[in-house]
């Protein structure tokens, strides 16, 4: 079956890059037909143990995950060039951040299923280019004109906790969650999930240097 044999189309490149990246294969129901044996190491999950589940069973509640959520696997908008941000648990329960990349299978001018790549971006680890003493002082005036209640809200995000999540905890309405998230980034001048995650990495870091 197409869908589930991508070696054929590119079996030197899949050997040669696979330690780094996970090959994948879905239906039109948005369930793995394949997953390449590097997800055991990249993914910390068992190719076998996600056949015929979808990828919404990792998820976490990260508010990045919602527009994989509402996805319509059906919709000839699935394809994705550039890359999305998503996050998952692994089988350990450890939180993963995610890129993947899709595109539709075509046969005989009917989609079949959706075929793509994801690589794990480590945003814990030292992948992050370090910023220089100029560029630390710059983010630190950012964050300094953070409200206390807007510094709360980015750190619960950056940890995956949703807007409603956030308004129970807090004990405010989802309406002022939003109106301090939005004040937040935009101070911190972030202008994507990911960017707003790195940064964040950054400002833990300084702060945990200077306690």
């Amino acid at each position: 079956m197409v869908l589930d044999q991508p070696k054929q189309f590119l079996p030197i490149v899949v050997d040669a890059i696979q330690d780094e990246l996970v090959f994948y294969s879905i239906d039109m129901d948005g369930r793995f037909v394949f997953l390449s044996n590097s997800a055991e190491a990249v993914l910390n999950h068992a190719p076998k143990q996600w056949q015929n589940r979808t990828f919404i069973d990792a998820l976490t509640e990260n508010p990045c995950n919602d527009s994989i959520r509402t996805c319509e696997w059906n919709s000839l908008e699935g394809n994705s060039s550039t890359g999305k941000i998503c996050e998952i648990y692994d089988r350990d329960g450890n939180r993963l951040l995610l890129k993947y990349w899709r595109v539709h299978i075509i046969r005989d001018g009917v989609p079949i299923g959706l075929s793509g790549i994801i690589r794990r971006l480590d945003v814990n680890a030292n992948g992050i280019q370090e910023l220089d003493s100029v560029a630390e002082r710059e983010l630190m005036k950012r964050v300094e004109s953070l409200t206390p209640v807007e510094f709360q809200v980015i750190d619960m995000v950056v940890d995956g906790n949703m807007n409603k999540k956030m308004a129970a905890t807090l004990g405010v309405a989802v309406r002022t969650i939003e109106s301090r998230r939005a004040r937040a980034i935009a101070k911190l001048q972030s202008k994507t999930l990911s960017e707003l995650i790195q940064t964040w990495v950054h400002v833990r870091r300084i702060k945990a240097r200077q306690s």
